[in-house]
Parts: structure tokens; sequence; C-alpha cells
């Protein structure tokens, strides 16, 4: 039987402009699709014929329905989901301009991923050898973020692999430090790290490359994943 793969983190809308290279204030009407890259990783293995498990809280409103159906359609485990009165699904604006930035505008202060509980999650739903993905925008001080540390936890302790994609977006944290020393202290508990060409100054603060990406091979980390957009990515190991 296929171990799991459990994604935990955000599950949200993202409204893609129907007009292509224009900044958010000029755009004048979206697509909307499902997003948030926990979900992402999860569809994704699961369509390479994965069995993937999404760990999050959903809200009981049209886009929580609408994403747990995306995810279903996709054969992505639900049964592991939490439906929720007290937050919102959270909402994405995105725009790339004609330089290809991408400009991001959240709504998702109260956002239901935010609120899962730690004690809403029970250990005995993972096995040795099960795998487990997350990112870093549900660390924001949150419920959200003590369940990450608990799941985090019980993986290490059952001897589970675990992943981390850091996923930086700046426009949710306080400010740049908070969200910089988060990824910091996250980082050595991940046995893999998957990490941007345009986040690795950022998380490491060393101009060389390589010697940037030797810095990230810290507390558990034993494989790096160094994507560089167009240039594809490299794999480096301990």
């Amino acid at each position: 039987m296929l171990k799991k793969v459990f994604c935990i983190g955000e599950t949200l809308i993202d409204f893609i402009p129907v007009q292509k290279e224009k900044s958010l204030k000029e755009v004048t009407s979206f697509e909307r699709v499902a997003g948030g890259a926990p979900m992402n990783v999860a569809i994704a293995i699961a369509k390479y014929g994965g069995n993937s498990v999404m760990l999050t809280k959903i809200a009981n409103d049209s886009f929580g329905d609408y994403l747990v159906d995306v995810l279903e359609q996709n054969e992505v485990n639900t049964s592991y989901i939490i439906r929720c009165d007290e937050g919102e699904t959270g909402l994405a604006f995105v725009s790339v301009d004609k330089l290809g930035d991408r400009d991001f505008s959240f709504y998702r202060k109260n956002s239901a991923d935010l609120l899962l509980l730690p004690n809403e999650v029970k250990v005995e739903w993972f096995d040795k050898g099960d795998l487990l993905h997350f990112c870093s925008v549900d660390l924001v001080q949150s419920p959200m973020k003590q369940t990450h540390i608990k799941v985090i936890d019980s993986f290490q302790k059952i001897g589970g692999i675990v992943s981390f994609d850091p996923n930086v977006r700046l426009p949710l944290w306080p400010d740049k430090e908070s969200c910089r020393r988060t990824i910091l202290d996250f980082l050595p508990l991940a046995d893999i790290v998957k990490v941007s060409d345009e986040e690795l100054f950022f998380i490491t603060n060393i101009e060389g490359e390589r010697e940037a990406i030797n810095s990230l091979f810290i507390g558990n980390v034993k494989l790096v994943v160094y994507t560089k957009g167009k240039d594809g990515a490299i794999i480096y190991l301990k």
C-alpha cells in the first residue's frame, strides 16, 4: 500500500486577471482558481499516482465547498479536513506585469486554515514511512503554527520524512525579519528543503549561491531542491 503524503497548510482562492500584463490596480476582471501551495502539491502528487492527503481547516462557505470539490476531483484524500464556521476562505489576487513581476493582494486575516487547532489533529493518523509537506504561509502566529509544530514532531518520532518549501509571501507577515526568522526556526526540522533562486539570499543572507545552499544543510536537512525558474532545478545532497 502506498504511504500517505500529508500536505498541511493553506487552501485558498486565487483570482487571476483576465487582462494580462497589467498591475492589480488596472485589472477589471478575474478568473477564480483553486490555490495554496500545499494544495497544489497535494494535487500534483495525486496526479502522479501518489496517495496524498490534505490536512487543513476549510470554511463552511461557497468557496470552501469549491476547494473541497477540486481536491476530490483530483483524487486527493479529504477525509482529514475539518470544516468550520468561524473563519472564511482566504483570497489572493495575483497579477503579472509586463516585466514578469508578480503583484499579490491577500485577504486572509481570518482564514479558516489558520484556525486548525493542535488537538484537532490525531497523531495516530500518521504511520512510519509517511511523508509530510509544509510551507511558511501558515507559520504566522496562529493556532495553525502550533499545529505544524505538533505534526512535525509526530513525524520525527515515527521516522517519517518531512519536506519544507518556504514559499516566501512577505505581504502576509508583520515584517521581513519575522518571516525570515520563522523560516530559519523550521528549516532544521525538515529532511528535504525546496528553495527558489529568488528566496535563497533572503533566507540565508549569503551572496554566494553555493555557499548559501551549503548553509541550508542544518539540523535534519539531507536534500535541497534549488529551483531556478526557466533554468530548471538542481538537487543537492548533503
